[in-house]
């Protein structure tokens, strides 16, 4: 849904996992190997369509995150620990592997945790669903009787932005290789309840 969101406001997505946010996948032994990033750069903020969304998205279309504000830009430090979560496993999915080299005047844009969820996965129509999950809308779901067509034209859009962006690394790609001798995909769903909070 990030990178839908960037793709809408015609953004360069950059993805940058870190410790603190996603404690029961991040294992500073793997994660945190590499060597600490500290640079300075523009940032802005992103305000909500529909006002501030919540869990219930009380609003009839659902709270979205919306335009980055172009106005009120401030200079912030940030800190990337280690070689990330996402770098470990992934190629980035830019090619601004370091926007503070290559683009010092474009400012950075962060979404925050409430406005990835619920306001974009729950609540946003832009977001893409691989099922009806609770607490989406009701302006946002199909009518009755549509709900299987519904949920493979998002699946659709799920797969092509998946086929775009994620492309793992070769040594990972070559144990997938070794481990999968037939032309079906293979893939691992870690959900953040599942690890706990230790690497056992």
């Amino acid at each position: 849904d990030s990178l839908i969101y960037a793709e809408h406001y015609n953004l360069h997505p950059w993805i940058w996992v870190n410790d603190a946010e996603n404690k029961p996948c991040y294992d500073m032994k793997v994660h945190g190997s590499g060597r600490n990033k500290t640079f300075h750069h523009l940032t802005g903020s992103i305000t909500n369509l529909y006002g501030e969304g919540d869990m219930t998205c009380r609003t009839k279309q659902g709270s979205r995150p919306g335009p980055p504000n172009m106005e009120d830009l401030t200079r912030e430090t940030y800190t990337l620990i280690g070689n990330g979560l996402w770098q470990s496993y992934f190629r980035q999915v830019s090619p601004l592997e370091s926007s503070a080299k290559l683009c010092p005047k474009l400012p950075i844009f962060e979404l925050t945790r409430s406005q990835i969820m619920p306001d974009m996965h729950r609540c946003s129509e832009l977001a893409v669903r691989g099922w009806a999950f609770k607490g989406i809308p009701d302006a946002l779901l199909p009518e009755k009787g549509n709900m299987r067509e519904w949920l493979r034209n998002h699946r659709k859009r799920a797969s092509t932005v998946v086929q775009k962006y994620f492309h793992v690394l070769p040594w990972l790609q070559a144990k997938i290789d070794e481990a999968n001798d037939s032309t079906t995909c293979l893939s691992a769903h870690i959900r953040l309840t599942d690890k706990a909070s230790g690497r056992d």
